[in-house]
């Protein structure tokens, strides 16, 4: 029988596993540990080479192997001696890809499975893989338990009255990770200054998770391939974000109803933004992001944005205007300003200061109306303005010929905006709405490169139209229905 133990790195699946080693290494009898040997194997990174891993079991079970022999004989040796045994448990630390333990000369437990494989990964797809029977999920600690280990590691410092509430906040912001409570903890043991307590918090503290619409995004930042069908693009969206979840980089959060539907979200653990952030920062230039989500910020003046600077996220932040005074980042491709609600006006400037954007992002903020100058952003792909109640709105869009995205769900918007026709590249336009007036005969054959069209106007009765089709029935349908109809909604 193959066991898996699966979990984000740093959740305790090692520590879980050598523990069990330990209790069969005492040589207590126990019913529960009944096995012949057993054999911890901690397997090498990538690229993972059986001769690394062969050495480990033959010195364990005494073994005498020639370091010029194959790996062919190795394996034959290693086999004869574990089929001696009644039982053996072989235990496979982090592993990172699948392993065939006939090349390594591990018999496959037979039926009953008396001799046991346990391996521990971050990847479910690897224990997957290795066709693991039970699985066992390693989740990360609830809060009053990483209480008790934080103060485990750092002593009785940690409950000092004059310290308090810090210990426990940092505790906290370790999300649940036993390493890394550990790791603090420790660091921590015998610091009795306040100040110090207060620079370690403000090292770990790191906004909430927040739910991304990141398909979209990925796609109009080209990672998901911009020739690709807007179908296609998604699915390999959806792929990554599960290869994601198969290695406990990305969790699974609440649900979200929109439009009366059920849409999956997912979010970032903490620990792991903080460590995406750091490889970031170490690996690249520091300097060509800016991360400042969930964190009270009213003013974009109040942090410091160089002009090398290639993504800005200010999510779900109370900011209320941008200053008229911007720096200028002219390599900004992507600006994401979503959920500040005290956002009402957006200066003519704004736009003008990153001329290379290709995603902006101003959902769920109280913008009345746009600048002109958003017609000078040349290279923009995605427009998002979902959920900006108060938008009635758009200046004309001649100029915005790269744009593929056009999302104005819940908007008061009357009518679709000026030049249009010259979105030659617009791929997904959604006009969920309650004002939305008319659309003119003949709309549909200007848009050549459409593939997702949603427009629900609803007043006094629902209007619903939806086309999700391939190219080619897509443009036979829009020509038909622009030949024959102008869609015209009215109250009544």
């Amino acid at each position: 029988m193959h066991c898996r133990l699966w979990g984000a790195g740093g959740v305790g699946q090692t520590t879980l596993a050598k523990n069990l080693n330990n209790e069969l290494l005492k040589n207590v009898p126990s019913a529960n540990l009944s096995f012949g040997v057993a054999v911890w194997v901690t397997v090498p990174k990538l690229p993972i080479d059986i001769r690394k891993i062969q050495p480990q079991i033959a010195s364990r079970l005494d073994l005498q192997v020639d370091n010029e022999a194959s790996g062919e004989s190795v394996a034959r040796k290693i086999y004869q001696r574990l089929k001696k045994e009644t039982s053996f448990l072989l235990i496979l630390d982090d592993v990172w890809e699948a392993i065939n333990l006939d090349y390594v000369g591990v018999p496959q437990p037979e039926y009953p499975a008396i001799s046991k494989v346990i391996l521990t990964s971050c990847f479910s797809a690897v224990c997957k893989q290795m066709k693991t029977d039970t699985e066992m999920n390693i989740f990360t600690l609830k809060e009053d338990e990483s209480w008790q280990l934080f103060v485990k590691n750092a002593g009785d410092v940690a409950n000092l009255e004059y310290i308090q509430p810090l210990p426990k906040k940092i505790a906290k912001e370790c999300g649940g990770f036993p390493l890394a409570i550990t790791v603090i903890g420790t660091s921590m043991r015998g610091k009795t200054r306040v100040e110090l307590w207060e620079d370690a918090l403000k090292s770990l503290r790191m906004s909430e998770p927040h739910k991304q619409r990141c398909l979209e995004k990925s796609l109009h930042e080209g990672i998901l391939g911009e020739h690709d069908t807007y179908e296609q693009a998604y699915n390999r969206g959806i792929t990554l974000i599960e290869s994601l979840k198969d290695a406990c980089l990305l969790e699974v959060d609440k649900m979200d109803f929109v439009m009366g539907k059920v849409v999956d979200c997912v979010k970032m653990h903490d620990v792991v933004r903080d460590v995406a952030r750091w490889i970031a920062s170490t690996f690249g230039d520091e300097h060509t992001s800016v991360f400042q989500a969930g964190i009270e910020l009213n003013e974009i003046s109040h942090i410091k944005i160089s002009a090398s600077v290639t993504k800005i996220s200010l999510v779900s932040n109370k900011i209320e205007c941008r200053p008229d005074c911007f720096t200028k980042c002219p390599k900004t491709t992507s600006l994401l300003l979503q959920d500040n609600q005290p956002l009402k006006k957006i200066p003519q400037e704004f736009f003008w200061a990153c001329p290379a954007l290709r995603v902006l992002n101003l959902s769920l903020t109280s913008i009345i109306k746009l600048p002109s100058s958003i017609n000078s952003l040349c290279q923009l792909r995605a427009l998002i303005l979902q959920s900006c109640f108060e938008l009635k709105e758009l200046p004309p869009f001649a100029n915005l010929h790269n744009l593929q995205m056009l999302d104005c769900d819940h908007t008061m918007l009357h009518f679709l905006p000026q030049g249009m026709d010259n979105l030659i590249n617009l791929r997904l336009l959604s006009m969920h709405g309650y004002d939305l007036k008319s659309i003119n005969n003949g709309f549909f054959l200007k848009l050549p490169s459409i593939e997702m069209l949603c427009l629900t106007a609803v007043l006094e009765r629902p209007f619903l139209m939806r086309f999700h089709l391939c190219r080619i029935l897509l443009t036979f349908l829009l020509k038909w229905i622009a030949h024959h109809f102008s869609i015209e909604i009215t109250p009544g």
